[in-house]
Protein backbone atom coordinates (compact mmCIF):
# COMPACT_ATOMS: atom_id res chain seq x y z
CA UNK A 1 0.00 0.00 0.00
CA UNK A 2 0.86 3.61 -1.36
CA UNK A 3 1.00 6.49 1.71
CA UNK A 4 1.43 9.79 1.26
CA UNK A 5 4.90 11.32 2.69
CA UNK A 6 4.54 14.79 1.71
CA UNK A 7 2.67 17.00 -0.38
CA UNK A 8 4.84 19.48 -2.25
CA UNK A 9 3.76 22.71 -3.49
CA UNK A 10 5.35 22.04 -7.07
CA UNK A 11 7.02 20.04 -9.48
CA UNK A 12 10.33 21.12 -8.75
CA UNK A 13 9.93 20.57 -4.75
CA UNK A 14 9.03 16.95 -5.52
CA UNK A 15 11.74 15.91 -7.80
CA UNK A 16 14.03 17.52 -4.77
CA UNK A 17 12.28 15.21 -2.26
CA UNK A 18 12.03 12.46 -4.86
CA UNK A 19 15.78 12.23 -5.02
CA UNK A 20 16.83 12.64 -1.75
CA UNK A 21 14.68 9.38 -1.17
CA UNK A 22 16.50 7.59 -4.12
CA UNK A 23 19.34 8.60 -2.34
CA UNK A 24 18.82 6.32 0.92
CA UNK A 25 17.37 3.88 -1.71
CA UNK A 26 13.64 4.54 -1.18
CA UNK A 27 11.82 4.61 -4.41
CA UNK A 28 8.41 6.46 -4.28
CA UNK A 29 5.67 7.71 -7.00
CA UNK A 30 4.78 11.53 -7.49
CA UNK A 31 1.01 12.05 -7.46
CA UNK A 32 -0.34 14.79 -9.66
CA UNK A 33 3.07 15.69 -11.70
CA UNK A 34 1.49 15.68 -14.87
CA UNK A 35 -1.85 17.54 -14.28
CA UNK A 36 0.44 20.35 -12.78
CA UNK A 37 2.27 20.00 -16.72
CA UNK A 38 -1.40 20.10 -18.39
CA UNK A 39 -2.90 23.24 -15.85
CA UNK A 40 -0.33 26.13 -16.60
CA UNK A 41 3.32 24.48 -15.88
CA UNK A 42 6.07 23.56 -13.18
CA UNK A 43 3.87 25.94 -10.25
CA UNK A 44 0.55 25.28 -10.95
CA UNK A 45 -0.47 22.37 -8.86
CA UNK A 46 0.48 20.85 -5.24
CA UNK A 47 2.04 17.13 -6.17
CA UNK A 48 2.23 13.94 -4.13
CA UNK A 49 4.97 11.61 -2.78
CA UNK A 50 3.87 8.86 -2.06
CA UNK A 51 6.06 5.94 -1.02
CA UNK A 52 5.24 2.26 0.17
CA UNK A 53 3.62 1.66 3.51
CA UNK A 54 7.25 -0.03 4.48
CA UNK A 55 9.02 2.48 3.88
CA UNK A 56 6.82 5.36 5.34
CA UNK A 57 8.78 5.71 8.86
CA UNK A 58 12.07 6.23 6.91
CA UNK A 59 10.85 8.59 3.95
CA UNK A 60 9.13 10.63 6.57
CA UNK A 61 12.51 10.63 9.46
CA UNK A 62 14.58 11.95 6.23
CA UNK A 63 12.43 14.54 5.24
CA UNK A 64 11.70 15.99 8.62
CA UNK A 65 15.64 15.80 8.63
CA UNK A 66 16.20 17.84 6.03
CA UNK A 67 13.31 20.47 7.42
CA UNK A 68 15.92 21.91 10.10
Amino acid sequence: MLRIVKTCQNEFEAELVKGLLADIGVECILQGKNMSQIYGGINAMSVNVLVNERDYDRALALISDTKQ
